[in-house]
């Protein structure tokens, strides 16, 4: 109107937000990099991306300025890598001036660790082949990096295979090829994996051939441990390095059955002599292939400290001083001595007959002193010991808990005091402030090195939980060597805790899904039970709540029915489910001869009253996974329908089905069969042992591999050259020939056979060509010298001639006593090798010296060897020098010239002659190749005035 003034207000109301949390379900750890996908009720995407969003390295993603009172459904499209997808979508509704929260949690992927070891010696085994498939028969691809075929992996340097980011499943195992030398552990093993668990199976393997090599001392016969060996083929081929044993024992297996092995004791147990011998032995499959090395003791004192009550388990760091009898230090550093990782302080060189007295000054962390002295009179010749036990400081732990789930609380603070007040502080290194500490991710407090009686006080709850005014002080005595354990118990505040767990065994369950909605309808959210079963709802308002099972975890049968519940102000409801287990039953169809799983046999099952089921067909493993939620009961199996090439089995089989297990069969099938033979001679004359061709050879040793690549048999021809294979199901084999007889070579040539009816035999003749063996080096020099003048001698010719790689392989000059040897000049070599130059002087005895290691035969090396060089004593020559090459294949020879110079010695007498030898060999199947070469040189000695020669 006139004369006023009218006012027209509109009121805004604030923009609301969504914050998107994803953490990992185990540890609560926020995940980067998994994408959502974000739309309103009506399928409108939110934002300029499409509607996706990815987790920051915070783990969230934070919407600002969206419109207050629409909904919003978020979606998770893709899991960080290593963890299993959450794809069931939550909805929220955006209140003005508020920032919903909505949290996602992803369970990690389970792993899977298959370890193989020798059954006799417990050792990791490398290079097994497994093949690892879902019970669906489905093959388990590699993962980052990996490398498999066809579901194939080979076990590591440390006997394992280790897949990582598993889906839940169950795997099925199979070890597919043993390592060399091992037998075959046929039998599969199932495991079920679950998210964000670590399943381990053991298989193991029986060697082939065993060698055990004992350590004794000389005198006592006593086990000795600690002692160092190396055990190498005869042609020089290395098979590893042992060390003995507690019981003075070391055992080498997988061994190659027939074998000359040769070991050699490398150092000898601490207060003993070496024994330089090496000791050889001709291994054979299924004896008992046994060596002895006897030690001679040194005048030697070892203490011991081990730790008491244990099966003398060693203890390091502890502290000795040690004196003789007069009250005077026994070596350095005032006679103190440490304790190594052995338990062990080493005292040699000890003078006979003195009087030894050793006490503990100071013991280990954790540890109780034991200051008792202790005294020995040292023996000639002997190794003696004392032995000392140090008992262990008691420990004291303390846990937090929640009352309702029984799961542990992290941040729960606690006073730790003696009886008589004083704090419990600063305890093997745990610095604390007035003796107060707080429980760790385990809900723990672990306190080691305290005694006596110990009151301990919970002073401060986590946040979420009251503290428990009846029972926040417990009292408990702590004893030596002993361990005790306070359990306190904090209840949480007011809100809604879920449980689930198993129905019949009560374990808890992860990884449950669950959707939470107030009686009206709205959506409180989807929230998945943690590893220990358990989700946790706290200030929810007073109300009736509905919650619904949406995902079980695998292996259990879904619970859909709703389940109420009412939440009152100040208190915590609890709501307790349980899930069934599903049950299942797998098939075996295996050949009734090899355990072979067999492909594509067709079953019937059938319930409790005969009526059919459903129809199934076993893998490429020959298994058969039926897992369609079979209730507790009897059931009935028929094969109707065998595999090509097997005798059908159309026997009615029983089987029962109980709760939450796997009911396996085992069935049996026999093949119709068939039989490869081979025939073995001699292609052409043999120059070694004087057969001619056409020969029958005995020992030829040939594999035969079915067309899935495996191996199911290895025959060896007789004397007559004949092999047979086992009766073999009808199906196309191949066979190769993997060892040829003594002086043949072996045949590449891969040959095929087709098994293609009954009693059919397939019948190869295989030839070999002979081998040859041959060394040769070649000598020259000078023809004339003098006392004093420079000496040279040219090494030509160098070679393996063999048709055939040599082992142990060299080749040596021997230098008579009138020459002082002043440089080698190496020359080069036809084959890239590593080799070393060693030497023996006057002095040595059989032992050589090194002068040179890790040469290399594509270099020509100037090598200064005189005696000051070399260190030698003034009385001191070298009196053989030679070149070391281990295993050289055949051809291997010279190329460029090698030489070896030298000063003649004076006080020769003239006309005398020096001789010098050099020689070449290496070893083929035990034999030595060898060869030789001479050379005279003359020597020229001034008798008296030379004539004038006028001109």
């Amino acid at each position: 109107n006139p004369d006023d003034t009218q006012t027209l207000v509109f009121e805004n109301p604030p923009m609301g937000g969504l914050l998107i949390k994803k953490i990992d379900a185990a540890t609560h750890t926020p995940l980067s990099d998994v994408q959502f996908y974000v739309t309103d009720s009506a399928g409108a995407v939110i934002g300029s991306s499409g509607g996706y969003y990815t987790t920051d390295n915070a783990g969230t993603i934070r919407i600002d300025n969206l419109a207050p009172g629409m909904t919003l459904i978020v979606k998770e499209t893709r899991a960080k890598p290593g963890y299993i997808l959450d794809d069931t979508a939550q909805t929220v509704v955006i209140e003005s001036g508020k920032t919903a929260s909505l949290e996602f949690r992803n369970i990690p992927k389970g792993a899977l660790v298959v370890q193989k070891f020798d059954s006799v010696t417990g050792l990791p085994l490398a290079g097994a082949r497994f093949k690892i498939t879902t019970a669906a028969g489905e093959l388990v691809a590699a993962d980052e990096g990996q490398t498999s075929s066809n579901g194939l992996y080979r076990t590591d340097e440390y006997g394992q295979i280790i897949l990582s980011k598993l889906d839940p499943d169950i795997y099925i195992v199979t070890e597919d090829r043993a390592p060399d030398y091992y037998k075959l552990d046929e039998e599969a093993q199932t495991v079920v994996v679950n998210g964000a668990d670590t399943q381990v199976l053991h298989f193991y393997n029986e060697p082939l051939c065993v060698l055990t090599v004992y350590k004794r001392d000389s005198e006592t016969k006593r086990p000795l441990a600690g002692a160092e060996f190396t055990a190498v083929y005869s042609d020089g081929a290395v098979i590893g390095h042992y060390t003995s044993d507690r019981d003075g024992k070391i055992i080498v297996s997988g061994l190659m059955p027939d074998a000359t092995v040769i070991v050699t004791e490398d150092k000898a147990p601490t207060g003993y002599v070496k024994d330089s011998t090496p000791k050889t032995v001709l291994v054979r499959s299924g004896a008992v292939n046994t060596l002895t090395f006897d030690n001679e003791a040194t005048t030697t004192l070892i203490l011991r400290k081990y730790v008491t009550g244990t099966d003398y388990t060693p203890l390091a760091g502890a502290a000795f001083r040690v004196m003789d009898g007069n009250g005077g230090a026994v070596g350095p550093d005032d006679g103190i001595y440490y304790t190594d990782h052995a338990g062990e302080i080493v005292l040699s060189d000890l003078t006979p007959g003195m009087t030894v007295i050793a006490r503990e000054i100071k013991a280990p962390d954790g540890y109780v002193l034991d200051g008792t002295p202790q005294d020995i009179e040292i023996k000639a010749g002997t190794v003696q010991q004392l032995t000392f036990w140090n008992a262990r400081q008691g420990a004291l732990i303390i846990r937090k808990l929640d009352s309702v789930t029984k799961a542990p609380i992290s941040g729960a603070e606690f006073s730790v005091r003696y009886a008589d007040g004083r704090f419990v502080d600063n305890v093997d290194g745990h610095i604390s402030s007035n003796g107060r500490y707080i429980t760790n991710a385990n809900g723990e407090i672990a306190i080691h090195g305290l005694t006596g009686t110990v009151v301990v006080t919970e002073e401060k709850a986590p946040d979420g939980y009251l503290l428990d005014s009846d029972n926040r002080t417990q009292t408990v005595t702590v004893n030596p060597d002993d361990t005790q354990t306070l359990v306190f118990y904090n209840t949480p505040v007011g809100g809604l805790i879920i449980t689930k767990s198993d129905e019949e065994t009560g374990a808890r369950i992860s990884g449950v899904q669950f959707e939470v909605r107030k009686k009206n309808g709205e959506i409180v959210g989807q929230f998945t039970t943690d590893r220990n079963g358990v989700i946790r709802l706290p200030g929810l308002e007073s109300g009736w709540y509905e919650v619904t099972e949406l995902k079980t975890a695998s292996g259990y049968a879904l619970d859909a029915t709703p389940q109420t519940v009412e939440v009152k102000d100040g208190q915590t409801a609890t709501l307790a489910l349980t899930n069934r287990k599903t049950s299942r039953v797998l098939i075996h169809k295996i050949d009734a001869d090899t355990g072979k799983g067999i492909y594509g046999v067709t079953f019937l099952l059938y319930d409790g009253d005969h009526n059919p089921i459903g129809e199934y067909v076993s893998d490429q493993d020959g298994y058969v996974y039926i897992d369609d939620g079979l209730a507790d009961g009897r059931y009935y199996l028929r094969e109707i329908k065998a595999a090509d090439g097997y005798i059908p089995d159309d026997e009615l089989k029983t089987v029962y089905v109980r709760y939450g297990a796997t009911s396996e069969i085992t069935w049996r099938n026999t093949a119709i069969r068939g039989q490869i033979q081979i025939v073995k001679k001699s292609a052409n004359d043999n120059p070694i042992n004087g057969l001619p061709a056409g020969t029958p050879l005995e020992g030829a040793v040939f594999e035969i591999f079915d067309k899935a690549g495996n191996v199911v048999d290895t025959v060896r021809t007789d004397r007559s050259g004949r092999a047979a294979s086992k009766l073999l199901p009808l199906s196309r084999y191949t066979v190769r020939e993997i060892s040829a007889p003594q002086y043949y070579s072996i045949n590449p040539a891969v040959m095929t056979a087709y098994l293609e009816y009954a009693g059919q035999i397939v019948t190869f003749e295989v030839e070999d060509e002979s081998v040859a063996t041959g060394v040769s080096i070649k000598k020259t020099g000078y023809t004339e010298v003098m006392p004093g003048q420079p000496i040279r001698y040219t090494m030509t010719g160098i070679a393996n001639t063999s048709t055939v790689a040599l082992g142990s392989f060299f080749w040596r000059d021997t230098l008579p006593g009138q020459i002082t040897l002043t440089q080698l000049v190496t020359g080069t070599y036809n084959q890239a090798l590593a080799y070393k130059i060693v030497y023996k002087t006057n002095l040595s005895g059989d032992s050589y010296r090194t002068l040179a290691d890790n040469l290399s035969t594509s270099k020509n090396y100037v090598l200064d060897a005189q005696p000051a060089t070399l260190g030698l004593a003034s009385n001191e020559r070298i009196t053989e020098v030679m070149y070391v090459f281990g295993t050289v294949k055949a051809g291997f020879a010279e190329v460029e010239t090698a030489y070896i110079n030298g000063t003649v010695n004076g006080g020769l007498s003239n006309g005398s002659s020096i001789v010098n030898v050099a020689d070449v060999g290496g070893l083929y199947n035990g034999m030595w190749v060898q060869a030789v070469a001479r050379w005279n040189t003359g020597v020229y000695v001034k008798t008296g005035p030379l004539p004038k020669t006028g001109y």
